[in-house]
């Protein structure tokens, strides 16, 4: 499975400071400027699914990411950083072509109530952005 999106290292709209609303009149940046800031990766990046990703960690060779001074992440595997894979897997090697287009695109946040019937001062919001 993929994830169709984007890795933002940010909060927000990318194209506005944070704070200034996402209208017609207000300041927005450029791409260039969203780049020098650093807010996009500059690695190719493609998230993919849990069930995906552990097949590719648990098989990573090399030495343990722990014994370099890293924390352990939250899945059930020795995390290592290459090169290469372990045992059965030595031989074989991934290619992942990435194709990224960083374009504008306009979504929409969809919020939802529901008032209780019993307790109609208590509620439940769904949110979700398309």
């Amino acid at each position: 499975g993929i994830q169709r999106g984007s890795l933002l290292i940010a909060d927000g709209d990318p194209l506005r400071p944070i704070g200034i609303p996402a209208v017609p009149s207000g300041y927005q940046y450029t791409i260039d400027e969203i780049r020098q800031a650093g807010i996009f990766p500059t690695i190719p990046v493609l998230p993919m699914s849990y069930s995906d990703a552990i097949e590719f960690l648990k098989r990573l060779g090399g030495p343990t990411a722990v014994s370099l001074g890293w924390e352990k992440g939250g899945l059930p595997i020795d995390y290592k950083v290459g090169p290469g894979f372990t045992n059965d897997y030595t031989k074989q090697s991934v290619i992942l072509n990435v194709t990224d287009q960083l374009q504008e695109a306009t979504i929409y946040n969809v919020i939802g109530t529901i008032y209780g019937q019993e307790e109609p001062g208590q509620f439940q919001e769904f949110v979700s952005a398309k």
